[in-house]
Parts: C-alpha cells; sequence; structure tokens
C-alpha cells in the first residue's frame, strides 16, 4: 500500500528567494512557464510512504515541492480510498 500526502501554499505576491551563488540568486523556476508571483505561483507539497515494506511501520518513498502549475498541467488524480 503506499500513502500519498499533499498539500498546497497559497499563491505568493512576491517571489521566493532561490539558492545563493557567487554570480547571484539561482532562479527556482522559468519565470515565463511558471509565474513567480500572482495566481498559480503557489507550490504543491508531496510525501509518499510505502506501508508493504515488511515492517512495522511505513518508509518514506520521496517527497517532492512542484510548482502548483506544473502540477496542474500534469493533471494528476487524487482519490481517497475508504480500509475496511
Amino acid at each position: 500500500m503506499l500513502l500519498v500526502g499533499i498539500s498546497r501554499h497559497k499563491d505568493t505576491f512576491w517571489a521566493r528567494a532561490g539558492p545563493k551563488r557567487v554570480e547571484g540568486e539561482i532562479k527556482l523556476f522559468d519565470d515565463e512557464a511558471y509565474p513567480a508571483v500572482g495566481e498559480s505561483s503557489g507550490l504543491v507539497n508531496v510525501l509518499a510512504v510505502n506501508l508493504d515494506m515488511g515492517y512495522d511501520y511505513g518508509e518514506r518513498v520521496t517527497v517532492a515541492r512542484i510548482h502548483a502549475k506544473a502540477w496542474e498541467n500534469a493533471g494528476p488524480v487524487v482519490r481517497m480510498v475508504r480500509l475496511a
């Protein structure tokens, strides 16, 4: 069984600061494709946990931060499954 947790940050009114290097700041996203501010500028957090590892606990598979517009363009399907 794989559990996936998803949360979303709201759209921002100012650009996020990227990592720094000697030449200056590194942009996190291409501003033309993925806006830094305004509508669809938020981020989506994803956490995937695998519960089929054969232990009494789950194991983290991956974590990710995805630009909200990229998430929307991918068209993911979110389903809630009730376990009996």
